[in-house]
């Protein structure tokens, strides 16, 4: 059996980072054997526990068949899809193609998998069926049937316009669900947040099941934190101070939960972010050096940055990788992975 994945196209290259790291969090077997673009094929039926955690994704289900993008192959890939499926499930037709390039149009498919279903005596519902019948077109065709789609509106439902308070360009919630995942963390490890500001990246984060510490130092903004955690059920699940990072480790309450296996940030930077009256590259620097002496050896971090360059005097960490999501022409995020070494 080929599991599949249909990834998330604002950002292939991360969405494909996130599904990695998220196999190790949730220790699963049978990573990604190949990726086409926004395709992952895995070596097994997709869990709805996976699909559910990912950021970036749409819809899992299994591959059936493959097949040259021609019309009639395409067709005869479904019927036999259509065959293999429980007669008792509703199903209807789900087509991603490009536009413009093939000889036939996406209206076409779709009708021509709602005919194949009908025509094969089964029952077809285009809202809420049991399942769908998917023809993705990449460089050829994936035909299979769906067994879990992701539940955007719920993970879009936080965003910052829909929460009880928010800052200017506050982090899309797919994003910093991303990050999240990024970590590669077990559920139930411990994470420090810095810079919690309104509380976006640790209630994605406790949300997967993680234990999780903010720090923040504008009593405005952290009242507004708890406003958000408190809609969201989370005011159990996140311990949230008031304090300065620059000087982390003064905090008892922050260090009486130390040692962290993990931190997560999105810095400020940008002309709505307070630094304190630091440029945003001292202060990343001061409390990643404050705050390395919290994590454990090895500890996964995942920030956020305008600029790359501001890590280039960061010490004790190791840089694993960056990621780029453009958010509009003058903002590009950079999320960087690294690690702590001793």
């Amino acid at each position: 059996m080929t599991g599949f994945l249909y990834l998330s196209g604002e950002n292939p290259p991360l969405a494909r980072a996130e599904l990695l790291s998220a196999y190790r969090a949730l220790g699963a077997k049978g990573e990604p054997v190949e990726f086409q673009d926004r395709i992952a094929l895995i070596e097994q039926k997709p869990s709805p526990e996976l699909v559910d955690r990912l950021g970036m994704c749409h819809f899992a289900g299994v591959l059936e068949r493959t097949c040259p993008p021609e019309m009639e192959r395409v067709m005869a890939a479904v019927e036999g899809t259509i065959e293999m499926l429980d007669p008792e499930l509703s199903l209807a037709p789900l087509v991603r193609m490009p536009r413009g390039i093939l000889p036939f149009t996406a209206e076409e498919l779709f009708n021509g998998i709602a005919e194949a279903i009908g025509g094969a005596g089964r029952k077809l519902r285009l809202r809420s069926p049991d399942s769908k019948v998917f023809v993705v077109v990449a460089k050829e065709a994936f035909v299979g049937h769906t067994t879990h789609s992701s539940s955007r509106s719920e993970l879009m439902s936080r965003r910052g316009s829909n929460l009880a308070f928010s800052r200017p360009v506050m982090m899309d919630p797919r994003v910093s669900r991303s990050m999240v995942n990024l970590l590669g963390l077990p559920v139930g490890s411990s994470i420090l947040d810095p810079f919690m500001g309104p509380g976006g990246l640790i209630m994605e984060a406790a949300l997967l099941g993680y234990e999780c510490t903010g720090i923040e130092v504008d009593l405005r903004v952290l009242e507004g934190a708890f406003k958000n955690l408190d809609s969201k059920g989370l005011t159990e699940r996140v311990r949230a101070h008031l304090g300065d990072s620059r000087s982390i480790r003064s905090i008892k309450a922050v260090t009486a939960n130390a040692p962290f296996d993990g931190l997560l940030t999105d810095p400020p930077f940008g002309r709505s972010a307070s630094s304190g009256g630091s440029e945003p590259g001292d202060l990343l620097r001061v409390v990643l050096t404050s705050a390395r002496e919290l994590l454990v050896n090895g500890a996964p971090v995942v920030l956020d940055a305008p600029d790359e360059r501001m890590l280039d005097r960061v010490e004790g960490y190791e840089l694993s990788s960056i990621l780029k999501f453009r958010v509009h022409k003058s903002l590009t995020r950079h999320i960087c992975v690294l690690r702590v070494v001793r």
